[in-house]
């Protein structure tokens, strides 16, 4: 599901929870770091962020956690 839909869905308060859970692990493992653009030197690019949410069901369809990915 698409960031877009996900912030329109009833559940938006648990996809919202798990995005804070995604960010918190990508600190906490040492995986992101804020950087200014201007500070980027040589030739690289910098890449665009695309949310992707999902709900993990159980096998009777009943919603068990909100999953989102960066």
């Amino acid at each position: 599901m698409g960031h877009r839909d996900a912030m329109k869905a009833d559940d938006v308060e648990q996809f919202l929870d798990s995005m804070k859970d995604e960010i918190d692990n990508l600190w906490d493992n040492d995986i992101i770091e804020i950087v200014k653009k201007s500070d980027i030197k040589g030739d690289f690019n910098v890449l665009n962020a695309v949310w992707s949410h999902r709900r993990k069901l159980k096998s009777n369809g009943e919603i068990y956690r909100h999953r989102s990915r960066i």
